[in-house]
């Protein structure tokens, strides 16, 4: 429970530690030795904080945190903290804000993640070896890196302005990736272009990113340092210049089995969350009245008032 958060448990701020929580503090960071769990360390109207209570906590701080709770000043600190969220729960309270529906879905939500932590625990989501591995070897397509290049381009206005770049775009050796960059500095008329210096970035084949005739003309360069144009696209003419290559690869096991791991731990976390779902709609009465949900009309922004 974290005090600087009042509103998700305005609804139960009330209640106190569950009884098995106060039978036994065995394990937990707080010296309780001779000390009684129900013993009372404050009374907020008809709300006891008990030694269980101080104790829940205690251990819900990291660690190394815990130790901070060895001083008196601090110890005192945090059971002011716990009275001040007692006195502004009960306020609530008072105000009806426990039936609020705001406060309602919230409690529930907190009631949610509680239970799926309770039926999740001590299950293992975590895949064996070999269903990585089985994984990676039936999935090959998506462990394959294509080839990328990478360019820069000149946009012109005119063909004979884009004729020019690219007669001294030829002139430039492949490594003078400086000048061609004057280029689209004294040349260039597309602003995007102009704030990256020309620079395309890397493309694969099937980009998107940039109109067809523009991606072709990458991939239509053979080494870095050629150059290609005027290449039209829409109201501009462009000269495009290749300056690196990244050929195509896959990614092999030993790099690729971290996120394996990780996605195939979700996906058992989403099929025993689905599963207890089915178990436990099949045990309740539901009812679903799909006429009245069609008569429902749901206000878009492109609705205009009558």
């Amino acid at each position: 429970m974290k005090y600087g958060i009042v509103i998700l448990l305005l609804a139960v701020g009330c209640q106190r530690a569950p009884e098995a929580e106060k039978k036994s503090l065995a394990g937990s960071g707080l010296n309780t030795k001779g000390v009684k769990p129900d013993m009372v360390l404050a009374q907020v109207g008809n709300v006891a904080i008990t030694v269980a209570d101080f104790q829940g906590e205690i251990d819900r701080q990291a660690p190394h945190l815990r130790v901070r709770y060895r001083t008196e000043h601090n110890k005192k600190s945090l059971l002011d903290a716990m009275i001040r969220f007692e006195i502004l729960a009960q306020a609530a309270e008072k105000k009806g804000l426990s039936k609020d529906p705001e406060v309602t879905r919230m409690v529930k939500q907190a009631m949610i993640d509680k239970l799926y932590r309770a039926e999740m625990s001590g299950k293992s989501y975590s895949p064996s070896e070999s269903e990585v591995r089985d994984y990676y070897d039936n999935n090959q397509a998506s462990f394959f890196n294509p080839n990328r290049v990478r360019a820069a381009a000149v946009a012109t206005r005119t063909r004979s302005a884009a004729n020019r770049v690219l007669a001294k775009a030829k002139l430039l050796k492949p490594a003078e990736h400086a000048k061609f960059r004057g280029l689209v500095e004294q040349y260039g008329v597309s602003k995007e272009l102009s704030q990256r210096s020309g620079d395309l970035g890397f493309l694969q084949k099937d980009s998107k990113k940039f109109p067809s005739e523009i991606v072709d003309a990458v991939f239509s360069l053979a080494s870095n340092g050629d150059v290609v144009g005027p290449i039209k696209s829409k109201d501009k003419y462009y000269v495009i210049r290749r300056t690196e290559y990244r050929p195509s690869y896959t990614t092999s096991f030993e790099k690729a089995k971290s996120k394996i791991k990780s996605k195939l731990t979700r996906s058992n976390r989403r099929a025993f969350e689905k599963s207890l779902i089915t178990k436990l709609r099949k045990s309740a009465k539901i009812e679903i009245f799909s006429e009245k949900l069609k008569s429902l009309r749901v206000k878009t922004k492109k609705d205009k008032p009558k």
